[in-house]
């Protein structure tokens, strides 16, 4: 059995698209994901306003250790 490849980012378009692909959703659940994601992926662009953010502490955040679940969890 080979371990899921994940891109170095799991946030970009490749790795959104690797979870897209493992999961079986009705088209609605996954057009609201992809515009979710294009939501993400704009946002990440514009610059945060430094008085909203001025008390907030972000350097122990780790982004990169996140990623996706492999499986739709069930329950």
């Amino acid at each position: 059995m080979t371990a899921p490849m994940m891109t170095a980012n799991a946030f970009d378009q490749a790795g959104f698209d690797a979870f897209l692909a493992r999961r079986d959703e009705p088209d609605w659940i996954q057009q609201s994901r992809r515009e979710a994601f294009a939501l993400f992926q704009q946002k990440q662009n514009e610059p945060l306003d430094p008085e909203e953010y001025k008390r907030l502490e972000l350097r122990t955040f780790r982004p990169e250790k996140y990623r996706p679940a492999e499986q739709a969890a069930s329950g």
